[in-house]
């Protein structure tokens, strides 16, 4: 992979970070489900939205060399056993500390990174599991920016499809998928 022009496959590595301007959405079904639906108060929605932040800043710290902060903010985001993926299988993970080693692979190196998020849509789902624990799908745009060392840039837009669950330490993801939209690449 030339070093001037990072690739789709290098880039769908993070999450995101909101932006000015962007918009959250709880969404609250209409009617009642034949199962119990989570519900989800202002703490429950700050934490939930704290993990996509988490997943950028995280990505962010990984592909600036700040190998620590990036993996301790993926374990305060991610289930042990999350399943991480995007398409074209870039990324196939399992947990935390296997996606921050791919993440490094894809963007270690890079001049900079920028992970921002765009709309988000938080939507409560029926309790599962045993214990029964609460869940909410998230789905959020974000615009992934790297600059290469030589100072060319790739920017990606995408959408993540993420399932949250309430843990004993707080709300975690554990399922993320990206689906690239677009990329664009410019030289230096």
């Amino acid at each position: 992979m030339s070093d001037t022009a990072l690739s789709r496959r290098r880039l769908i590595a993070g999450g995101a970070g909101l932006t000015a301007g962007s918009a959250i959405v709880l969404a609250i079904p209409a009617t009642a489900a034949a199962a119990p639906v989570s519900r989800l108060d202002a703490d429950d929605l700050r934490e939930i939205l704290n993990l996509k932040a988490n997943y950028a800043y995280g990505s962010d710290a990984l592909a600036a060399d700040d190998e620590a902060t990036g993996r301790a903010l993926y374990e305060a985001t991610f289930t042990e056993d999350a399943h991480v993926t995007s398409d074209e299988t870039v990324i196939n993970v399992i947990g935390p500390v296997a996606l921050a080693d791919r993440v490094l692979e894809l963007v270690g190196g890079a001049a900079a990174t920028q992970h921002l998020l765009g709309t988000i849509r938080v939507e409560p789902l029926e309790r599962e599991g045993r214990p029964s624990r609460r869940r909410a799908a998230i789905r959020a745009y974000v615009q992934a920016t790297v600059i290469a060392g030589d100072g060319g840039l790739t920017r990606v837009l995408a959408t993540y499809e993420d399932m949250a669950v309430e843990t004993r330490d707080g709300w975690r993801l554990a399922e993320s998928h990206a689906t690239t939209l677009h990329v664009e690449s410019v030289p230096a």
